[in-house]
């Protein structure tokens, strides 16, 4: 019973599911974590950030501050660090091994209570940096006549106005119109050349975190036609 109630107390943590590529798994942000002791469903916050060309982070629970990760790696797509958990007078080093999907985290923490060393399930999510919002440069990708093709967004502030502009591999930035936000979805058109001809194709965008996807829209031969577009942000940007 005690070794239980131990357990109970200790835990704390959220996790990652994923792809086993490291320079496309990106752990970095605020993770809000959920995980489950004795029947009773427990929080935590996972913080990751780039110092340099390495990771940090930290951990905190909901009855204690933050405290700074150990060992903390990300290799073949899995995150791995360790984090101690006071509780009262004891310390207790909680292990983790996690893999990240998107915005989504799962994977599993294990610490020695009672002589025996414990494992657990955990989740979190990614919050959504609400500042940022569509500001940055999107990397979009899409497909027409059944070749892959590819645009940069790039989105600002002007005021408290948004201006942005859209190029292509074979055309300099053109600006955005009509470029509007309303509920995370982004509309706008742009001028698309070819040749000498000018096509204004229109967008519908929707936002989540470092990701966009929708569709685009253009008059070919007297019929609107649909394509659907995708875009991930440049970090830093």
């Amino acid at each position: 019973m005690k070794v239980f109630l131990q357990m109970a107390l200790v835990l704390g943590i959220c996790g990652l599911a994923g792809a086993a590529d490291d320079s496309v798994v990106d752990p970095v942000g605020t993770w809000k974590c959920e995980y489950e002791i004795g029947g009773m469903k427990r929080t935590s916050t996972l913080t990751i950030k780039k110092d340099g060309d390495k990771l940090a982070g930290t951990m905190s629970w909901p009855d204690q501050k933050e405290t700074n990760l150990k060992d903390l790696k990300l290799k073949d797509g899995a995150l791995t660090f360790s984090a101690v958990r006071k509780i009262m007078d004891n310390e207790f080093t909680v292990e983790y091994k996690l893999t990240i999907d998107g915005d989504k985290l799962k994977g599993k923490g294990a610490v020695e209570a009672g002589g025996e060393k414990r494992e657990f399930d955990i989740e979190g999510k990614r919050e959504k940096d609400d500042k940022a919002g569509p500001v940055g440069t999107w990397n979009c990708e899409y497909e027409i006549g059944g070749q892959k093709r590819t645009s940069t967004l790039t989105i600002k502030k002007d005021g408290d106005k948004l201006a942005g502009t859209m190029s292509w591999p074979n055309q300099n930035e053109t600006n955005l119109k009509d470029l509007k936000l309303k509920d995370d979805t982004l509309t706008f058109s742009a001028v698309r050349k070819l040749m000498d001809n000018e096509i204004t194709v229109e967008y519908t965008l929707k936002l989540d975190g470092d990701k966009l996807k929708g569709k685009g829209a253009a008059e070919f031969g007297g019929q609107k036609q649909e394509f659907d577009i995708e875009g991930k942000r440049e970090k830093g940007k």
